[in-house]
């Protein structure tokens, strides 16, 4: 059994893939849309946390589990863009000793603004605030 695959007589072989691969940009675009909707949520709720003040006694147990997970997935898909930022914001979901944790990382020795902080601390002898 055959069918003909040309609904038009002037409708040409790429014309028809043309069309097919436009089929694919649908599914993109909704991909897209969808995340791009599940980000705004995502910042619109973090932002609603934040309006509350920081006590326990404040959040109820799925505003907990908002705040852990939301975490998680920020350090995440962070990690590639930021891994040093990353890695020290999901070090907070590690318990720590008493004593103090150091993280020795060069992650921001190539700004020159902080190359020239370092630069007056040493002449001075005393801590530099940038701020």
């Amino acid at each position: 059994m055959s069918f003909q695959l040309y609904c038009h007589p002037r409708l040409q072989k790429q014309d028809v893939s043309e069309y097919a691969s436009l089929g694919l940009l649908g599914p993109f675009c909704a991909g897209l849309l969808k995340k791009k909707l599940l980000t705004s949520f995502c910042l619109y709720r973090l932002d609603q946390l934040n309006s509350i003040p920081t006590n326990s006694s404040n959040f109820s147990w799925i505003n907990k589990a908002q705040i852990y997970v939301l975490g998680l997935a920020i350090g995440v898909i962070g990690y590639p863009i930021y891994p040093e930022v990353a890695r020290e914001h999901l070090m907070m979901y590690i318990p720590f000793s008493n004593k103090p944790k150091v993280i020795e990382s060069n992650f921001f020795k190539g700004s020159p603004i902080i190359e020239n902080a370092i630069i007056k601390a040493k002449r001075s002898g005393k801590p530099y605030r940038l701020a």
